[in-house]
C-alpha cells in the first residue's frame, strides 16, 4: 500500500472514530490493570488500562465497524490495498472491535523499538553506554550489511546514542544490526517482554 493510501486509511479511521464513538463510563466487569511497580510509589498508583470481556459486539461501535469493513473491502477490491489489520479501542471505556486483528504479520521495523528500549534501560544504571563507540562492520565481500538501507560508513565508529538516533529517526538497518550485535540477547528478550509490551499483554500469554 502506498504512503498516500496509508494516510488516507488513517484519516478514514480517525473520522469514523470522531463521528461514531460515544464515550461511556466503565461499568460492569471492568478490572483495573495497574503497573506491577505500583507498590513502589507513595502518592500514585499507575493505571495501565482496563481488562474487559473478549466480546466484539459493542452496539455503539457497530456503525464504525461497518464503515471500516466497507472501506477496507473497497480498497482491496480496487487493488490499492493488499491486506489490512485494524484494532480500534475507545479510551474511556475500553470497548473495541477489530478487523483482521488476529492475522499474523511481520512487525518489520517495529522490532527496532525494543532494541532502543533495551539500551535506554541499561543507560539508567550505566549512563556511559550511550557514549560507547561501536564500529560499523562490513559484511563479507566488503559490502556493508544492508548497505542499501543504511547511511553508515563501513569501518567508522559511532556512539551508541547516534546509532539509536539513526535506527529510530531514519529507520537505518545498519544501525539496527550494529546495536543488535552489541546487546546481550537475554537482556533484549527481557526488554521486549517486560518493558516494550504492556504487562497485561504478557500476563495473558
Amino acid at each position: 500500500m502506498s504512503m498516500g493510501g496509508i494516510f488516507a486509511a488513517g484519516l478514514a479511521v480517525g473520522w469514523i472514530s470522531d463521528v461514531y464513538f460515544v464515550p461511556r463510563s466503565p461499568t460492569g466487569g471492568f478490572e483495573p490493570l495497574r503497573s506491577p511497580e505500583s507498590g513502589q510509589y507513595r502518592f500514585i498508583n499507575p493505571l495501565i488500562g482496563f481488562d474487559i470481556a473478549a466480546s466484539r459486539d459493542f452496539p455503539e461501535l457497530a456503525a464504525a465497524r461497518k464503515s471500516v469493513d466497507d472501506f477496507i473491502r473497497a480498497e482491496t477490491g480496487a487493488r490499492r490495498l493488499k491486506s489490512a489489520g485494524v484494532y480500534v479501542r475507545t479510551l474511556k471505556n475500553g470497548h473495541w472491535f477489530g478487523w483482521g486483528d488476529e492475522t499474523a504479520f511481520s512487525p518489520g521495523s517495529l522490532l527496532k523499538v525494543p532494541i532502543m528500549i533495551a539500551f535506554l534501560k541499561k543507560a539508567e544504571s550505566q549512563p556511559d553506554i550511550l557514549r560507547k563507540q561501536i564500529t560499523y562492520q562490513a559484511a563479507s565481500g566488503g559490502v556493508p550489511a544492508h548497505a542499501a538501507a543504511s547511511h553508515l560508513v563501513a569501518g567508522r565508529q559511532y556512539a551508541v546514542d547516534d546509532l539509536i538516533n539513526a535506527m529510530i529517526v531514519r529507520s537505518d538497518n545498519g544501525a539496527k544490526d550494529t546495536l543488535l550485535d552489541a546487546i546481550d540477547p537475554e537482556y533484549l528478550k527481557e526488554a521486549f517482554l517486560r518493558w516494550a509490551l504492556h504487562p497485561w499483554m504478557t500476563r495473558r500469554r
